[in-house]
């Protein structure tokens, strides 16, 4: 029985309850990374790009550690009740397993965002789509040979081949299912189509082999597009995926049932029916052309062009099928000139993506870092209230 000052067991006993619903929260952050659709895919982006686990293994940690913290509060809340010393020392020991468990998710979060930071995100983007800038009758363009100086061979290549071989092809390997469940997402969530455009989708294996797959679970009218035979009546390949498209109010991504299917298949068509064309221009910005392949082919042929017509501030009227550029001039200005920056859109397309992912790096930093300064005061409080029990005292029975 505790017989010490009442002052520590009643802290001990509040920062017990608060301890167990820190575990709770610590345990919905872990499952809510790993389950809800829009955050689950940079898992699988960092999976893909570079075979590491780590991420996604920071995501298990978090669920781990929330599962032993509600455990370890209830330790804790029987220990400030019975004012037991063995309790209040188990506690303090698995606390200190805790501290360093969320330390590490904090740093786990900051690892991977000087990681991203290192010029790949714009690397990770612009490999997801080939032959962007397919538009100059005179050139197709290869995105991922001209988008940016790629300093790793194999990167490149890794990347180039889940665009070119893997998206909705040969979907019996497990693989090639993830990878397309991968692209679907970003574009149904962020709204988005391709990296530059719908244009991006022109030449892929996937429209080539007249497949329109998002998913296993799609609606009635997106199965019937899935059909080859479909296509084969009407002798039309799809343009883009129904993610693409921009999508019914109750839609999912697993169920992406579009406004108007057929509007959105359309060459010309609005921003009602299909998801346009972000406003940037390359990678980290419009000189990744210089000296690019596209860059170079101009060259050779005569014509000096610095950026694509794409990249260009358009019209009302413009479409991605049908550019039209507000200045027919726009191409030839030199880099970051006045008339450049007036006709020319001078952000990369990598950074929309880039500040969504800083934000759940902040997310998980701040909680990471928070628990853990929380479980400093649970040790102190727990030493404290130790100290203050005296032992137990003894009521003798006499028997007659």
């Amino acid at each position: 029985m505790y017989r010490g000052n009442k002052c520590p067991q009643y802290c001990m006993i509040i920062y017990s309850v608060a301890f167990w619903c820190s575990g709770f929260g610590i345990l919905f952050l872990g499952i809510w990374m790993l389950a809800e659709p829009r955050r689950s895919y940079i898992l699988d982006l960092v999976d893909f790009s570079e075979d590491d686990p780590l991420l996604r293994f920071g995501c298990y940690f978090a669920i781990v550690s929330g599962i032993t913290t509600l455990f370890v509060g209830f330790l804790a809340c029987c220990g400030a009740i019975k004012g037991a010393r063995c309790l209040l020392t188990g506690f303090v020991a698995f606390v200190i397993f805790i501290f360093f468990a969320e330390l590490s998710i904090g740093v786990f979060a900051l690892f991977y965002r000087d990681k991203f930071r290192d010029n790949r995100m714009p690397h990770y983007l612009a490999n997801f789509s080939t032959n962007r800038y397919n538009r100059d009758k005179w050139v197709t363009p290869l995105m991922d040979t001209i988008q940016f100086y790629i300093r790793s061979a194999e990167f490149k290549a890794h990347y180039q081949s889940l665009i070119k071989h893997n998206y909705g092809v040969h979907l019996e390997s497990e693989r090639n299912r993830r990878i397309t469940d991968v692209i679907d997402k970003m574009q149904f969530f962020e709204k988005c189509c391709g990296m530059e455009g719908s244009d991006d989708w022109l030449h892929s294996h996937w429209r080539d082999s007249f497949l329109f797959l998002h998913s296993a679970e799609v609606s009635d009218i997106t199965q019937s597009m899935q059909q080859p035979s479909t296509f084969e009546e009407s002798k039309e390949k799809p343009n883009v995926p129904v993610t693409c498209c921009m999508s019914m109010r109750d839609a999912t991504v697993r169920n992406p049932v579009p406004r108007s299917l057929a509007r959105c298949q359309q060459p010309a068509v609005n921003r009602m029916w299909r998801h346009q064309t972000q406003q940037c221009c390359g990678g980290i910005g419009p000189k990744d052309y210089y000296g690019g392949y596209w860059y170079l082919t101009n060259k050779e042929r005569g014509t000096q062009s610095f950026v694509p017509f794409s990249c260009c501030k358009q019209a009302q009227a413009a479409r991605a099928w049908a550019i039209q550029p507000i200045d027919p001039m726009c191409s030839i200005y030199p880099y970051y000139s006045q008339a450049f920056n007036n006709s020319v859109h001078t952000e990369g397309c990598h950074k929309k993506l880039q500040e969504w992912f800083d934000q759940q790096v902040i997310i998980f930093a701040v909680v990471g870092f928070s628990l853990a300064a929380f479980q400093i005061i649970g040790i102190c409080l727990a030493i404290i209230m130790c100290r203050h029990i005296h032992g137990y005292s003894y009521v003798g029975v006499s028997v007659f």
